[in-house]
């Protein structure tokens, strides 16, 4: 389900102290997978650059109508 398929969208409300948690969740684990690609060698970081890129660009294709 995409942001503008809610029923409310674009007059949504959200719980501050639940939604603080979970992006302090998502930046903790952020962290550490770029402490994991930090001891990967250099080409194979950019591999899975271009692949995160990639995958984004691909998915995200339908919402622009491309």
């Amino acid at each position: 389900m995409w942001i503008y398929d809610e029923k409310n969208w674009p007059n949504f409300i959200w719980d501050e102290k639940n939604l603080t948690s979970l992006l302090v969740e998502a930046r903790h684990r952020q962290g550490l997978l770029l402490g994991k690609m930090e001891t990967l060698g250099f080409p194979i970081r950019l591999e899975a650059n271009l692949n995160i890129l990639t995958t984004d660009v691909v998915t995200s294709s339908p919402i622009e109508g491309e």
